[in-house]
């Protein structure tokens, strides 16, 4: 099933292109034509038509209006999906979505697009794509039913007023990135439709329906407390967030996604959950002002990534008496660690920690 989405994203925003290859080897003829602020990439095979739309790179329009059908050459045209530009800022789409917004090349102003204000889309279109840095958008409209592919994903975009969630959208692919990933959009509201059985809004972030996981996190605060229902923050639920300067999360929290706090520009202070048994990937990779961790006792795996000069760590405390499985290489040599037992230190040696070791017993 998973699998399956992937390849529906592939082929309603990429045939159209590689038939730009192909057009000998497949007797279609291919075509774009820019109207009103949009691109629209028009094939026509032997058996069908259709078109896929993009904004227009010079247009400096305010509103836009996507269209579901273009006529070219005295054809029609359906128009079934838009991308956005997200290229633009060298964001990977494929499944990984590698090591969060860290690697997305980000400006000041989407140049290309710096007057758009309100982008509208006729019934039919699907959305796909990361909408990134649109300084001035207020409003995505849909004149039909709320569509998107993979992932609702806005970033970056302050002045955007409202996002909804349709009741036809469906659980994350892969993880939560490709599910809900709204960030840096402080005048935001996230509206879910009661009819959706995968998602849910509470205080403007996004959760599971039965509340047990954390997906998106939204909030501008500068503390944030994550409430005692959850028990999964998913991968990236955090990540890009600039506000968050504080995070406490309860001991009902029993696991942390890949990269979940990573790319916290203000992130100085977390407190994890005892419950925590062990830690994904880079889940604080980019967060430079956390200098400061204590892993809990139960934590008995810790999957690294680190980040080297990405994070700066300066003293790290481990409760725990024995760690199953670790990856410490990329920790810098400039952090102390604290552990219980001379065990752990063996271990850490072992799972390539070459820093400062501490055995601090407990009293």
């Amino acid at each position: 099933m998973k699998k399956m989405k992937l390849l529906q994203g592939v082929i309603l925003g990429g045939c159209l292109f590689l038939g730009l290859f192909f057009l000998h080897s497949f007797d279609a003829k291919a075509a774009s034509v820019t109207m009103d602020g949009v691109r629209y990439w028009l094939i026509d095979w032997d058996s069908e038509a259709k078109g896929h739309a993009e904004l227009d790179p010079d247009s400096d329009l305010s509103e836009v209006y996507i269209r579901n059908e273009v006529e070219f050459l005295g054809k029609s045209y359906p128009v079934g999906s838009f991308w956005w530009d997200e290229d633009d800022f060298m964001v990977d789409s494929d499944d990984s979505f590698g090591e969060g917004w860290g690697q997305a090349d980000l400006k000041e102003t989407n140049t290309a697009h710096e007057s758009l204000r309100k982008i509208t889309f006729a019934p039919g279109i699907t959305v796909q794509g990361r909408a990134i840095s649109f300084k001035k958008l207020e409003e995505v409209v849909f004149e039909g039913e709320v569509s998107y592919m993979d992932e609702v994903s806005y970033f970056n975009c302050p002045k955007l007023k409202t996002i909804v969630l349709p009741s036809s959208y469906g659980e994350p692919v892969y993880r939560s990135e490709f599910g809900i990933d709204i960030k840096r959009c402080p005048s935001v509201q996230i509206v879910a439709d009661e009819s959706n059985p995968h998602f849910q809004v509470i205080d403007n972030d996004v959760y599971s329906k039965d509340g047990t996981i954390l997906y998106n996190v939204t909030s501008s605060a500068k503390t944030y407390k994550v409430k005692d229902f959850v028990r999964h923050i998913g991968e990236y639920a955090f990540n890009g967030n600039n506000t968050i300067r504080s995070v406490t999360m309860p001991n009902s929290v029993q696991t942390v996604g890949r990269y979940a706090f990573g790319e916290m520009k203000k992130l100085s202070s977390i407190r994890l959950s005892k419950s925590l048994q062990k830690l994904e990937e880079g889940v604080f990779l980019g967060s430079k002002k956390l200098k400061k961790l204590t892993l809990p006792k139960n934590i008995k795996r810790f999957d690294g990534n680190f980040g080297w000069k990405e994070n700066k760590f300066e003293k790290l405390v481990i409760r725990t008496k024995n760690i199953k499985k670790g990856s410490f290489y990329d920790l810098s040599k400039k952090c102390t660690v604290y552990v219980r037992n001379k065990k752990v230190k063996r271990q850490l040696r072992k799972f390539d920690f070459d820093g400062k070791i501490v055995v601090k017993k407990k009293k």
